[in-house]
């Protein structure tokens, strides 16, 4: 059997700190007492502004992973593991998938047993959170109990996709190292531990704030932050602003940038005229002709990476007119793809052709459905829906291009008579009805936050994950996936995840529209921002010099 150079076994893996010299802000060390805001006046240069579509619901790791959310967090939450960063072609900094480059956070060491099961994670010593808590093996241990308990976001990406069962497999093994035992050899049971949403808790302060009827502290850490990352929260005004100040006790270099003002100005029109005013200094989710219109404005640059970043159309495939194959291929062949990508992206984003991103590895081209409305007649006809059905598309209200792609949509499927419906929700509306499988058809804009196929097929493509919100199911992708979740052999995880690729394509799991690349409209004054696998920006090493 050829096995990965990854097995690890028995091998010291040292992670050293991140270098960001091209991407990094200046040097300087933190000091003072976490959970307080105030002090000094703040100059300019030390405070962001982002002008945000929506802003989260929540921020708790285990409940809210909106892109807002998500963004978020990734500059609050530390993992114990970090990818390194590298710069692109555009000169944006960007995350390294580069496995054998992944570094230590708040793990400094981590190894495998010789049989390649349980990875030990040896944590920093002296980390202090923003309320002077210090990291131990307990607080990663409550973290993944916490996961365990209540099955929600954790457990689809700590649990099932690794094969880890239950938390009694997670052992504190003494005050500064903890173990995390999988069923098989998982080829991701270590590397995912670089994932945004696997960030640490300060349980210790968490658990002041739980109570009989809220054991796990859900409600406030819904809008509060226990964390060993480099910001916190300080406000949390629902519809107005979030605002995350420096951790004074961070182990890390301290941020240039103290405070960052997550302002919500839904109307991307504003938030343009804010950001060419300076009233803000980052433009979240501009429109592709703003895109176009900024890359000639003074002042203001485009941080741009072609990302992992999806736009598809999902359906529900236990609806009773949608779980047939022929109808959802009906609809694939209906779709107007170039018309889209010519007149709603305007030339700014790509074909999406597989479940597996572009930029990740493993990737094939195996969507191959392109607009046919002739085939699409064929097979509704097939299907016994010759003469057409109706059936309801859900969108973000928040996102305009959204509904300009479901208009061309309407239109073209007219033509094989189906009547498309669209509804318009609130952005916080559309998750929670997307999580309990309660939208027909709807147009989701996400990715996978890690870049090993056994995460995207994993959570998208299987029943395992429980984040399959379309409901597709495949009783050969099942069976494939298990025999590459608990292997190392290259040959064979290539073949599953090519086998697997295509037959979500064939089977239209989702109607893959494109990959909209990430474009992250700012002041030229910022520099140093990273680009995430979640698609969000990191700022803990920028700088911003007005």
């Amino acid at each position: 059997m050829k096995k990965s150079k990854r097995i690890l076994a028995g091998i010291l893996a040292l992670g050293i700190m991140l270098s960001l010299a091209a991407c990094g802000g200046k040097d300087s060390s933190s000091s003072g007492q976490g959970g307080q805001s105030g002090g000094a006046a703040l100059s300019p240069n030390e405070i962001l502004v982002v002008g945000v579509s929506a802003l989260p619901n929540g921020i708790d790791p285990e409940y809210h992973n909106s892109l807002e959310a998500m963004a978020l967090s990734a500059n609050v939450y530390e993992r114990l593991l970090d990818w390194a960063v590298t710069t692109n072609e555009n000169g944006t900094c960007v995350y390294d998938f580069d496995y054998d480059k992944i570094t230590g956070a708040l793990a400094e060491k981590w190894w495998r047993s010789d049989d390649g099961k349980t990875v030990y994670f040896k944590l920093r010593e002296g980390v202090l959170s923003n309320f002077g808590n210090e990291l131990t093996a307990e607080d990663v241990k409550w973290r993944l109990d916490r996961a365990d308990a209540l099955d929600a976001l954790g457990d689809f990406h700590m649990f099932s996709t690794t094969g880890l069962s239950t938390a009694e497999n997670v052992k504190v093994e003494d005050k500064y190292t903890v173990s995390i035992t999988t069923d098989g050899v998982s080829y991701i049971g270590d590397l995912i531990y670089t994932h945004i949403l696997t960030g640490i808790i300060d349980s210790t302060e968490a658990k002041k704030h739980a109570t009989d009827a809220d054991p796990w502290a859900s409600d406030w850490l819904a809008t509060n932050a226990a964390t060993f990352g480099p910001y916190y929260v300080t406000e949390w005004s629902p519809g107005s602003q979030v605002v995350i100040e420096a951790n004074p006790n961070y182990y890390g270099q301290a941020p240039s940038i103290k405070k960052i003002i997550y302002r919500e100005i839904p109307n991307s029109a504003n938030r343009l005229a804010m950001l060419q005013s300076g009233d803000i200094d980052v433009f979240d989710w501009p429109l592709p002709e703003e895109i176009n219109q900024l890359k000639r404005a003074d002042g203001v640059k485009i941080e741009y990476h072609q990302s992992n970043l999806s736009l598809r159309i999902e359906p529900l495939c236990t609806d009773p007119i949608l779980s047939s194959k022929e109808v959802r291929q009906a609809l694939a062949y209906a779709f107007p793809y170039e018309e889209v990508l010519s007149t709603v992206y305007l030339g700014t984003a790509k074909p999406m052709t597989s479940i597996q991103a572009t930029i990740f590895p493993y990737y094939e081209k195996t969507y191959h459905y392109t607009t046919d409305l002739e085939k699409a007649r064929e097979l509704l006809a097939q299907a016994g829906y010759g003469s057409g059905f109706d059936v309801t598309i859900s969108i973000d209200s928040a996102k305009a291009d959204l509904e300009r792609i479901c208009i061309l949509y309407k239109t073209s499927l007219e033509k094989i008579g189906v009547n498309l419906s669209i509804e318009k929700l609130p952005t916080g509306d559309l998750y929670n009805k997307r999580v309990n499988n309660d939208l027909q058809l709807y147009v989701n804009q996400d990715m996978a936050g890690f870049p090993d196929p056994q995460f995207a097929i994993g959570i998208f493509a299987t029943n395992e994950c429980g984040m399959d919100y379309n409901e597709y199911y495949s009783d050969f992708v099942e069976q494939r996936f298990a025999e590459a979740k608990f292997s190392l052999d290259e040959e064979l995880r290539a073949s599953v995840w090519s086998d697997l690729q295509k037959t979500f394509a064939d089977d239209v799991g989702w109607i893959m529209v494109c990959e909209p690349g990430y474009y992250l409209p700012v002041t030229k004054a910022l520099s140093g921002g990273v680009w995430t696998s979640l698609n969000g920006f990191d700022f803990r090493h920028a700088t911003l010099d007005r």
